[in-house]
């Protein structure tokens, strides 16, 4: 994932890191952390972003690799006891379907696909601190020409996110249903729930209006970031950063099928469909 392509100069050694392996790893990341900090210092936005930037390759790591690789050895893995035995045992995940509470697991063909069944607070944590890598490089380009600006993007993104996508969107998600006055949503964890659930998919003017509001949201600032290239750069790699993690680790697990960004399997959307999940996604 990290290194394809590259020469294999030593050999392969199975078992666990030691103590001095460990410890040279660390002593060799270090410096490349480091080293670039003396010239960042010089320019807070530069050093901003530099450490926005690793913070979000960790927090994306720890997210959806550390709790899918099979080097269970490393310091950092985060898979389950229970899954790395089973795994040991078959050499795999065993060709089934498997129900827990938070999620719906089906395994065959040597791959497994999970279905996230409901969001926690942690998922809205990380979920906003990535949006907002997009937002605040957009806001701060505004702001430094016009505060007027500033406020009426403000706004827009606040009715985007609060009324319009919600009542033309989310309101078609399962999500939706969670929690009894508030959203449960990673992109929307405690927000009021201001319309009421419409449990069928949506329509075309539904998306209409939905991709509408997020052309606006995501065209208004390029006015003001093009007189800042660096701010530029910065909102054009964080949208991407946005839609390719979204589009490789959540679509596949999402269960709002009618979501024209789903990706999941059809074959898993039917054996899905034949579970009764109702009262698991009310709880």
């Amino acid at each position: 994932m990290m290194l394809p392509g590259v020469p294999k100069i030593f050999k392969a050694r199975p078992g666990s890191h030691s103590p001095f392996e460990k410890a040279m790893t660390v002593l060799g990341t270090l410096p490349m952390f480091l080293f670039p900090v003396y010239w960042l210092i010089r320019d807070l936005l530069l050093l901003g972003a530099y450490i926005v930037a690793w913070a979000l390759f960790f927090l994306t790591a720890r997210r959806y690799a550390c709790v899918r690789c099979i080097n269970f050895e490393c310091p950092v893995n985060r898979v389950s006891v229970g899954v790395k035995e089973e795994f040991k045992k078959r050499d795999g995940f065993p060709g089934n379907i498997e129900v827990s509470k938070e999620e719906f697991w089906a395994a065959g063909s040597g791959r497994c696909t999970s279905l996230r069944v409901k969001h926690e607070f942690k998922d809205f944590l990380y979920w906003n601190f990535v949006t907002l890598t997009i937002l605040f490089s957009a806001g701060l380009a505004i702001g430094i020409s016009s505060t007027g600006w500033l406020l009426a993007y403000i706004f827009i993104a606040f009715f985007h996110f609060g009324i319009l996508e919600q009542r033309f969107f989310c309101t078609h998600c399962p999500y939706f249903v969670r929690g009894e006055k508030c959203l449960r949503c990673m992109m929307n964890w405690g927000w009021p729930r201001h319309f009421k659930p419409r449990p069928h998919p949506p329509g075309k003017f539904d998306i209409a209006i939905t991709s509408l509001g997020f052309m606006i949201l995501i065209f208004f600032p390029l006015p003001f970031l093009l007189e800042i290239p660096f701010l530029l750069g910065t909102y054009l790699v964080s949208i991407s950063v946005f839609l390719l993690t979204i589009w490789r680790y959540e679509c596949g697990r999402c269960i709002y099928f009618e979501c024209p960004f789903n990706r999941v399997p059809a074959e898993v959307r039917k054996e899905f469909e034949k579970k009764d999940f109702e009262r698991m996604i009310l709880k």
